[in-house]
């Protein structure tokens, strides 16, 4: 009998050992993938990568890179790291969005951490902007 957890909160992806965060849940991996990717890391893939077809969201790109394996700079792990960057991007933008909005107070974390309460927020804004 196996005690292992299934919840969300216990199923977690741990970031490279290059970019060391808080591991990302399964839940946040998943919204993540279901966002576009950045027109500049198609752009920097198609120089590198022959062959890329029509892709939209990260989790297109993943599956399509998962089944071809392309030879080239591009690896899984530089793929997870360039999503990354573009998720902490998206939550920095949105903290700001969220700040002008209601005016910073001095307990606001200062603009850049990465805290469980600011990507729940920022999760809730990205869903609801969908």
């Amino acid at each position: 009998m196996s005690t292992e957890s299934s919840s969300p909160q216990d199923k977690t992806r741990q970031q490279s050992p290059s970019t060391p965060q808080t591991p990302l849940t399964n839940h946040l991996i998943a919204v993540m993938d279901s966002q576009p990717v950045p027109a500049a890391v198609l752009g920097e893939m198609r120089q590198q990568v022959r062959d890329l077809p029509e892709i939209k969201t990260w989790s297109q790109l993943k599956q399509w890179f998962h089944m071809n394996r392309p030879a080239g700079a591009w690896t899984m792990g530089r793929l997870f790291d360039a999503q990354k960057a573009h998720h902490a991007q998206y939550l920095d933008d949105a903290l700001a969005k969220w700040s002008d909005a209601n005016s910073v107070h001095p307990e606001m974390p200062p603009r850049g951490t990465s805290s469980k309460k600011m990507e729940e927020m920022a999760r809730k804004s990205w869903e609801g902007e969908r």
